[in-house]
């Protein structure tokens, strides 16, 4: 049986008023771990915890696993709601409650928005998690790596079995926001931020940085372009006006899970108003616009971009035209096949700078978790070799 399970936002059942106590918990920890991150003094959260609970807390801090995010979310709600039993994570659960919806809608949009590393939609999509009984301390969970289920399942019970539940549950948080914190700033660059250039300097500036040559992930590169060049114009164009720039999802994240659909939505009223696919370095075919016909035309949106590093293929324009004109005539969307690069240039024309987008884009760049040290290092020695 395959180990990851179909998944649902679940935020039905939630109380406004929790979730909102959560999410605001979670932002006054993470404004503790960020000055305990740049000290590195963990004296009052080893006081507090003990120097096997701190120790084992820092050890699973420190494993990319979907077990650390659980941990986070179950110690933060315990910071809240006192009185609930951690352990009990399903409401199906006696005394229980739906960890999974909290930690969908509260941790990992909390998250995202400080670009620390997440599941995306949740830390529950595994049914070794999800399926589970209550989290007790003899719960055998199999993990890879072994360590991060064993460690959840200890620091769990180290809250619930503590003298001062709430007291360790804040130092447990600020723990692991303080390894989180600490993984995303290692892969800080420092990056140049080129002004004064001309529209096509800057072109040629982010053809450059596309097609580098990295070991992986360079798709993501024309996304963040993309959805840079959107930031900049949504704020002025009228025609997105009351319009809302969907968050970027992470590159493996699947349409059909998260709601989106494509690599970038607009939304108008949480429903997709144009959307906009990216392909890297694929030639934009006929067959990929029979497919996003069939991916949106049972959703409301209104434009829809098929964008693409290397254009269009020889010989399939009428094609793609005769089949944009169909759709449009039958389902009143209108289907835009360009160049990347093509498209950012027209959009250049219309925003006050070049500079404007540039920022932009170096903001992306400098926090997106697909992107890696040596994309962040090409920026900088293409910059210098202007």
């Amino acid at each position: 049986m395959p180990d990851q399970i179909e998944s649902v936002p679940q935020t039905e059942g939630i109380e406004a008023g929790k979730l909102q106590r959560f999410q605001q918990s979670l932002e006054t920890l993470y404004a503790a771990a960020e000055p305990l991150h740049a000290s590195g003094d963990f004296s009052e959260q080893i006081a507090a915890l003990g120097e096997e609970t701190f120790s084992k807390t820092v050890e699973l801090g420190k494993i990319k696993h979907a077990a650390r995010g659980i941990a986070l979310t179950l110690a933060a709600y315990k910071v809240v709601e006192q009185d609930q039993d951690i352990r009990y994570h399903k409401s199906e659960h006696e005394g229980g409650f739906s960890a999974r919806s909290i930690d969908n809608a509260g941790t990992v949009p909390f998250l995202q928005s400080k670009s620390l590393t997440y599941n995306v939609e949740t830390h529950w999509l595994s049914q070794t998690f999800s399926f589970a009984g209550p989290y007790l301390a003899d719960l055998n969970l199999k993990t890879a790596p072994k360590l991060a289920g064993p460690l959840m399942i200890y620091i769990v019970n180290a809250i619930e079995t503590s003298t001062d539940k709430v007291s360790t549950a804040k130092a447990i948080v600020q723990v692991l926001l303080a390894s989180l914190i600490d993984e995303r700033n290692k892969g800080r660059v420092a990056l140049e931020k080129p002004q004064n250039l001309s529209i096509d300097q800057t072109i040629d500036l982010i053809r450059k940085h596309f097609f580098y040559g990295y070991s992986k992930n360079s798709p993501r590169l024309p996304q963040l372009a993309i959805y840079a060049m959107y930031e900049c114009i949504m704020p002025t164009m009228s025609r997105y006006k009351d319009l809302t720039l969907r968050p970027l999802e992470k590159m493996k994240a699947a349409n059909r899970k998260s709601g989106s659909v494509g690599d970038i939505d607009v939304n108008k009223d949480d429903q997709p108003f144009e959307a906009v696919e990216i392909k890297f370095q694929i030639q934009i075919n006929r067959e990929h616009v029979a497919e996003a016909i069939q991916k949106i035309r049972t959703a409301s949106v209104q434009r829809y971009l098929i964008l693409s590093t290397s254009g269009v293929a020889d010989g399939e324009m009428d094609e793609i035209a005769s089949l944009k004109d169909s759709f449009r005539r039958s389902n009143g969307c209108e289907i835009i096949v360009n160049g990347v690069l093509d498209t950012i240039k027209y959009y250049l024309r219309l925003i006050d700078s070049p500079s404007t987008f540039i920022n932009k884009y170096i903001s992306r760049i400098e926090v997106d978790e697909d992107l890696h040290y040596e994309h962040r290092l090409a920026w900088n020695e293409i910059c210098a070799a202007r």
